[in-house]
């Protein structure tokens, strides 16, 4: 979902499934979106031996096990890994948090929205997109031979973060003799000082628009968490709230599929595998019957 959302948050709000401002079936199948399942076919697809074969076996404590082993290159989790394993035998610091990546196809897409040309060919393109990347990873203002626009777009979609943060709800019973003071403690959640809290407690900065005023004492961090924290505070850095907030969706009953398989298990099970174009044409079919009544119920 956060490569789709990168690739095309300029043209769709995927996330509330709207196009121009109103519900649309299109806005649940993006370019983004099948450029993204195509991509992570190709990862999690047995035969090209990239993905474990015996990941989608394992609970989830073990594949994190594995991963801190050096069983894996690479472990896609959130910022919670380390805090859950750091008292397993098998813990290590040496590892730390990347953003998510962009797509190669998106020098294609910057060419045609801007009339630019990136490179001769795909190599020379994907090259430049990401010498791109690497200068605003690096804090620069701009790239020479690459317009600020071009510039500047690269840079917002590099900045989109993806956070689960608004998945935990509060929640104060009716049946409460302490409502006020329940209320009061939420907000007070939320203040400078209890944000600060938690972060000395846990090492962790909640998802809050302002972090600028919490002490961060790098010398106290693993590698791993001030890889977190530089993400966090990096003033590029636009969080992504995927949440049911839409109608469409809490009401609706819209996930981000409407097959009855996620696709990490129909594209890279062991048998009957789909292809990346199978399972969205799968997912376009069912939609496609079931709209009419979604809409309804948003």
């Amino acid at each position: 979902a956060m490569i789709l959302i990168k690739y095309d948050y300029d043209v769709v709000d995927y996330i509330d499934v709207k196009l121009n401002g109103q519900y649309s079936m299109d806005a649940f199948f993006p370019e983004g979106k099948t450029k993204a399942l195509a991509e992570f076919e190709k990862i999690i697809k047995r035969a090209n031996g990239y993905c474990d074969p015996t990941s989608m076996g394992n609970k989830f404590m073990a594949s994190q096990k594995y991963f801190l082993q050096g069983r894996a290159c690479m472990y896609v989790c959130g910022d919670w890994l380390e805090r859950e394993m750091e008292n397993s035998t098998s813990y290590s610091s040496n590892m730390k948090m990347i953003r998510v990546p962009l797509l190669s196809d998106l020098s294609a897409k910057i060419e045609t929205k801007y009339s630019v040309s990136l490179g001769a060919d795909e190599t020379a393109k994907d090259a430049k997109l990401s010498e791109i990347v690497k200068a605003v990873d690096e804090g620069k203002d701009g790239l020479e031979g690459i317009s600020a626009e071009v510039f500047n777009f690269v840079k917002k979609t590099r900045g989109l973060v993806y956070t689960l943060g608004n998945s935990s709800y509060g929640f104060v019973p009716n049946s409460s003799v302490n409502k006020d003071m329940a209320i009061d403690f939420l907000r007070f959640m939320y203040t400078d000082e209890a944000i600060q809290i938690i972060f000395d407690d846990t090492k962790t900065l909640i998802p809050v628009k302002d972090t600028s005023k919490v002490t961060v004492d790098y010398s106290k961090l693993t590698d791993f968490r001030k890889s977190v924290i530089d993400i966090s505070n990096d003033n590029n850095t636009s969080l992504v709230f995927m949440s049911n907030r839409s109608p469409i969706r809490y009401r609706g009953g819209l996930g981000e599929s409407v097959n009855n398989e996620k696709p990490e298990i129909a594209l890279g099970k062991k048998t009957g595998a789909m292809t990346a174009e199978e399972y969205i044409s799968k997912d376009r079919k069912i939609l496609e019957s079931r709209w009419n009544e979604i809409l309804k119920n948003a």
